[in-house]
């Protein structure tokens, strides 16, 4: 009998997180509800947010645009989606791209996740956030608040335990 290959915690870490970003979009997909792949913009493309794009597209979401404030950051997902519109200012990508896109993928660093999801819910986006999903008590509930009030499904990339796995 062979023995399993180890799993090292970077690799869990990978693929339990890219199935997590894949869960929030996968259902709907699957159960028929859509008939168009559901479309993301993603704010923070480089380092985690590379395999937070990339779970959402495996899971059949289209990404109508990206923004990173660091362009050498995102310099690879930008090749690698070079068709896309890209943004400094996710604000303005939020106000160019608003009727187009139906959730909003944060995964920046820590102290800006409820700034972006709070915006991107008040326009009624359905938004995957990071961990931590906030700073504070206070963003937490605001962001609690805000998804009851505008209807939106949101959900933290919390590895092993944002999916069905």
């Amino acid at each position: 009998m062979k023995t399993p290959t180890p799993l090292s915690r970077r690799s869990f870490l990978k693929t339990s997180s890219a199935g997590a970003a894949a869960a929030a979009v996968a259902p709907s997909i699957a159960l028929g509800a859509r008939q168009e792949p559901f479309r993301f913009a993603q704010i923070g493309c480089g380092g985690k947010g590379d395999s937070d794009r990339d779970a959402m597209i495996k899971a059949g979401a289209k990404v109508v645009a990206l923004c990173d404030v660091d362009d050498n950051n995102a310099k690879n997902v930008y090749a690698k989606h070079a068709d896309v519109p890209k943004y400094k200012d996710f604000r303005v990508m939020l106000e160019k791209h608003d009727n187009e896109i139906d959730g909003f993928v944060v995964s920046t660093p820590d102290h800006f996740h409820a700034v972006a999801a709070l915006d991107a819910m008040r326009r009624g986006k359905h938004v995957y956030v990071q961990k931590p999903l906030a700073r504070t008590y206070a963003e937490c509930q605001s962001m609690l608040d805000a998804s009851r009030k505008y209807k939106v499904v949101t959900q933290m990339g919390n590895q092993g335990h944002s999916g069905n796995g």
